[in-house]
Order: C-alpha cells, then sequence, then structure tokens
C-alpha cells in the first residue's frame, strides 16, 4: 500500500544499457549506499527469490534481452525495509520514451529515516552507472501532486516533471538552462560530467515551502509540468531533444 511519505528515487537514462557490468554496478551501489540487499529480482511483480545468485549474475539478469525482446522490465526487493526497485529499458534508443530506473523505499522502511544522508550519494552513483539525464528524490505525495502528468504522459523531450528535493540534471539540461544560471544557485552541487545535483534541504520534510517552485521560476517555468494545464503544452525552451540528448557529449 503506497503512503505519501515513501520515497521515490528516479532516474531516467537516454542511452540504452544492454550490458551487465552497469547494471551490477548500480544494483551494488544500492546495497551500499542503503545497508540492504537484493533478495528478490525478476520480470514479474512478485520477482523470485535470488537465492544463490550474485550480484554478477543479478545485473546479467537485468540486461538478458532475449532473441526478440524490444523492451525489458524487471522488479526487484532489497531487505531489510522491503524496498522496491524496477528496471524500464529498451534494447535500442526509443524515439519518444527515455529509460529508467525507479527506488521506492516505504514509508516504515528504516531507510526512510536513518539513510538520507545517503541518498544524494545513490542519486549519483546510479546516474554514473547508467549516464543519467535528469533524475530526482522526492516523497510520494509531492510526485503525486503533479496529477495527472505524472506518468506515463510526460515527454522528457518536452518538459522536467519538477524541480524536488533532490534533482539531477545531466549536463545537457544544464546547458540549456545555462551553466552559469544553474551554478549561481546556492544548492546547486557540480558534478562530473557536466551534470549537476541541487540539493534542496537536509532532508525532502525540511526543504522551506515554495523553493521548489522558486526553482522552477527561476531556470524557466516552461520547461517544467504545468500542473493546472489541460492540453498539451509547448515544448520548454530550455528541454533537449531526444537527439539532442543523445548526441550531447560529457565534459571532460
Amino acid at each position: 500500500m503506497s503512503n505519501s511519505d515513501d520515497l521515490w528515487i528516479s532516474l531516467h537514462f537516454e542511452h540504452p544499457v544492454t550490458a551487465a557490468a552497469p547494471w551490477t554496478a548500480a544494483l551494488a551501489a544500492m546495497e551500499a549506499r542503503l545497508g540492504a540487499t537484493v533478495t528478490r529480482l525478476g520480470e514479474r511483480d512478485r520477482p523470485p527469490r535470488r537465492g544463490a545468485r550474485s550480484l554478477a549474475e543479478l545485473g546479467a539478469e537485468v540486461a538478458a534481452f532475449g532473441p526478440q525482446d524490444s523492451y525489458r522490465v524487471c522488479f526487484g526487493e532489497l531487505e531489510p525495509g522491503r524496498l522496491a526497485v524496477t528496471f524500464d529499458h529498451h534494447r535500442d534508443p526509443h524515439p519518444l520514451i527515455l529509460d529508467s530506473i525507479m527506488v521506492v523505499i516505504p514509508a516504515a522502511a528504516p531507510q526512510r529515516q536513518h539513510a538520507l544522508d545517503r541518498l544524494a550519494p545513490l542519486l549519483v552513483d546510479l546516474a554514473g552507472c547508467l549516464r543519467g539525464s535528469s533524475g530526482y528524490v522526492e516523497t510520494l505525495g509531492r510526485v503525486m501532486a503533479k496529477g495527472p502528468a505524472v506518468h506515463p504522459t510526460v515527454r522528457a523531450d518536452e518538459e522536467l516533471l519538477g524541480i524536488f528535493w533532490l534533482t539531477w540534471l545531466g549536463g545537457a539540461y544544464v546547458d540549456r538552462f545555462g551553466r552559469d544560471r544553474v551554478l549561481a544557485l546556492p544548492w546547486a552541487e557540480p558534478q562530473p560530467g557536466g551534470a549537476v545535483l541541487l540539493r534542496l534541504g537536509d532532508s525532502p520534510d525540511t526543504v522551506p515551502e515554495g523553493r521548489r517552485e522558486e526553482v522552477e521560476e527561476y531556470l524557466g517555468r516552461d520547461s517544467f509540468v504545468d500542473v493546472n494545464r489541460t492540453t498539451r503544452k509547448p515544448r520548454g525552451l530550455h528541454v533537449p531533444t531526444y537527439d539532442q540528448l543523445r548526441a550531447w557529449k560529457p565534459r571532460a
């Protein structure tokens, strides 16, 4: 049962990840940062138990496309806390959808209170493993406040869902918003390859009311979801197209 205080970690990446090693590294980062162990992983909503499978074997399972498969979804669980993870990816670049990974930390999980300081490093780790283009960490209640735009109608080549407690902006987005403008924000933390992590507070509960919206307004309101709009809006001025995302080269 979902709770508005559950935490969502969401990351999109523009380049398909078909090798096992990046998925293995992502799983290892989750275990290390969250103090939890992957106990289940597979294609079903209630995936099979891990058994004796190593992290390398689990990474290979996530990457294992069948001969006729172009799209793959894997589900996993980590304990303690019954954390859920979803891997959603394509064999080849999709013209309309970016691949993604999502981790859900239930409100009752021990990590919800005792691992908050590890979530920014985890987001950075995952973005490094999978070449993340955009992502966030936020409470479910805040994410769902974006209304029907949450999923699957948001197109990352037209708008971003929003600015959240933790927001990952890959280098392509930073360049479009204006690197100097992004780095001028007091909550901006430069990352390798030209990316920036925005950390608006010590926890989602301590972010001052209105700060998320303040940053969206500063960066360019048209580039974020408008929950009051009932029709499709034009592509945001600062949002790269998928071709631009995939053509962008990380900074040295």
